[in-house]
């Protein structure tokens, strides 16, 4: 490995180690409002409590307060779907220009499936207060090179880790971002043959 490899490695190291200290917090109180919205509040808010409980034969109760009102939430943007919006503004931009990129861009949700990638990420953002989506390039066909763009769903939040201290809603202003994509040690093995695990 060359020095610039390895520099490059504890750059990274050190990053993945920034971003998980600002994040995990987050991440954990977001996992345990999932588990309250899936009818598990005692397992995420008192964990030990309703471990004696069971221990103890006592019954308890996980009454469903929320479910109506994310449904009516997130139910009204899958009703009524966002979608991408160009407006001719500065540098010679006209109608006809915003119109061809609002075209191309309609193609491209249509094509990628994005409603789904944004009802996904809302409904996310509505439960556990963090949801993503992803926009990507995919070979339009293995004999190309030729790239066509996706805009995907990310279902577990858990596997994006951006850098902290962003300000930005939408996270444009973020200086690293990590995807974390698990695999099993074939997959990886079949996949990166040179690499050491």
């Amino acid at each position: 490995m060359s020095v610039w490899d390895n520099d490059k490695l504890i750059e990274i190291r050190e990053r993945r180690t920034e971003a998980e200290t600002e994040w995990n917090p987050i991440l954990e109180e977001a996992r345990k409002d999932r588990m309250c919205v899936a009818g598990k509040p005692w397992h995420a808010m008192d964990p030990k409590g309703q471990k004696a409980r069971e221990d103890a034969g006592r019954p308890f109760l996980a009454l469903d307060e929320l479910g109506q009102f994310i449904n009516q939430t997130v139910n009204d943007v899958r009703a009524n779907p966002r979608g991408i919006r160009f407006a001719p503004t500065g540098h010679g931009a006209n109608d006809k220009g915003a119109e061809f990129y609002q075209a191309h861009t309609r193609e491209i949700e249509y094509r990628s499936h994005a409603r789904i990638a944004d009802s996904t990420a809302f409904e996310q953002a509505v439960t556990s207060s963090v949801g993503w989506l992803r926009i990507r390039t995919k070979r339009e066909h293995p004999r190309t090179f030729n790239q066509d763009i996706w805009i995907e769903p990310i279902m577990n939040a858990d596997q994006v880790l951006p850098s902290p201290g962003f300000v930005w809603p939408d996270a444009r202003d973020i200086k690293y971002l990590f995807y974390l994509e698990p695999w099993s040690e074939r997959d990886f093995v079949r996949e990166f043959p040179k690499a050491e695990i």
